[in-house]
């Protein structure tokens, strides 16, 4: 009994260890949370991601996101729903979505439901786009998945602790492809020709 507890104690501490799922330094409770800097206007990045259709061009894990109820609620306010398929033919991994706040050129906060096909599946995951105007009309976007005020189970937890890395790097991911596609897209024929000449 004694070495089982020993081995699950030197576990658990070896999954906190390579854990991104740490305490926020805003917030009284846990969260995995990755940022970037983009150099565009924050009314332009937050656009951008308020449309699902874009999510295809720049996320590493879902290929498409279909909204629920666009007859009902814009793409993007609160209250709209939408669906995510990690596989092109809708098998696997999917879930649903619902943009729950939303305040402009600020926040996004999603609740995550409905999770099929993973691994790994915890109950209750929220998820933000944070963003924040910076000088020079640059804007330092922030993904974080988290579960709010409430006290997750201890099952939800570890379950957080050990998928982080992944989340996190998936998060990292996605924030240089959203940076790559907003930087070029907004370039002119003439300051791109600049930029490559430097090369």
């Amino acid at each position: 009994f004694l070495i089982g507890l020993f081995i699950l104690a030197t576990l658990l501490t070896l999954v906190r260890c390579s854990s991104t799922y740490d305490l926020s330094q805003e917030y009284s409770y846990r969260m995995i949370a990755e940022s970037i800097e983009i150099e565009a206007p924050v009314t332009v990045v937050y656009q951008y991601l308020g449309n699902s259709d874009h999510a295809k061009d720049w996320s590493v894990f879902v290929d498409h996101i279909s909204p629920l109820n666009p007859g009902e609620v814009a793409d993007g306010m609160p209250g709209s729903q939408r669906r995510c398929f990690a596989n092109e033919d809708e098998n696997g991994i999917v879930w649903d979505e619902e943009i729950v706040e939303a305040w402009d050129d600020s926040l996004r906060t999603l609740t995550i439901f409905n999770l099929k096909g993973f691994s790994l599946k915890a109950e209750g995951l929220l998820t933000n786009q944070m963003y924040e105007q910076l000088p020079g009309k640059s804007t330092r976007l922030t993904f974080t998945l988290h579960y709010g005020e409430k006290d997750p189970r201890i099952g939800e937890r570890i379950k957080t602790h050990l998928a982080s890395p992944k989340v996190s790097r998936i998060f990292r991911e996605n924030l240089r492809n959203i940076k790559t596609i907003i930087e070029t897209s907004r370039e002119t024929p003439s300051t791109a020709a600049a930029r490559n000449q430097d090369f």
